[in-house]
């Protein structure tokens, strides 16, 4: 940067133009971007603070197709030198690479964030009443769904159970999960709790067994 002269001279006088030559820096931005692991329906916002002169624009890009603001779902706020991508209500289509590309007339930088979004299933409270005669046998089933499919533990009045001579815990690929009690006694019955636990939350089936 700074003043430059030119100086012309020959037989008939000399000649000076000046001119103001500024360098302007490259913009300068964050080096990464924050990913989020987000179920169903939860909001997400990246932010990406871009320096320069002239400030810089940002475009933001899903899955390398260009984003636009769409009501009730996504927000684009420029501010300045900050440019923010709010995600609201996620769902399933959501989910992949989202990308910020901050562009100027001497160079591009590209910001990567990556967003997953589980797809788990809106909270039951359903409760199951079980009669069984002493003795006998019955099954306790919960269909636990979800991307990946969840954990589930079986409870009895808050305790958790593990197979034995009464109890067998069954769970299939499906993601249908069966506890059976054999030989049921008086002392086996109570309130028994499916606990579905997903990675962002725990659900719960209640079932209230009576021996009779």
């Amino acid at each position: 940067s700074g003043k430059y002269e030119c100086k012309v001279e020959n037989q008939y006088g000399t000649h000076t133009a000046e001119i103001n030559i500024e360098v302007l820096p490259p913009p300068t931005t964050q080096q990464k971007l924050k990913d989020f692991d987000l179920s169903r329906g939860q909001e997400a916002t990246i932010t990406v603070t871009a320096n320069g002169t002239p400030l810089p624009p940002c475009i933001w890009f899903h899955n390398d197709k260009q984003i636009y603001p769409k009501p009730n779902h996504i927000v684009i706020i420029d501010d300045g030198p900050t440019h923010i991508l709010k995600l609201l209500d996620v769902q399933l289509s959501d989910a992949g690479t989202y990308k910020a590309v901050v562009e100027s007339s001497s160079s591009t930088t590209e910001l990567i964030s990556q967003v997953t979004v589980r797809d788990v299933p809106d909270e039951s409270s359903e409760s199951v009443d079980i009669h069984v005669s002493q003795g006998g046998s019955c099954t306790l089933e919960c269909q636990a769904t979800g991307t990946p499919l969840p954990e589930v533990i079986w409870t009895r009045d808050g305790q958790q159970i593990k197979a034995n001579e009464h109890y067998q815990i069954e769970s299939t690929a499906n993601g249908n999960h069966r506890l059976i009690i054999k030989n049921s006694q008086y002392e086996h019955a109570g309130r028994y709790v499916a606990n579905v636990k997903h990675r962002v939350r725990t659900q719960f089936m209640n079932f209230d067994v009576t021996i009779t």
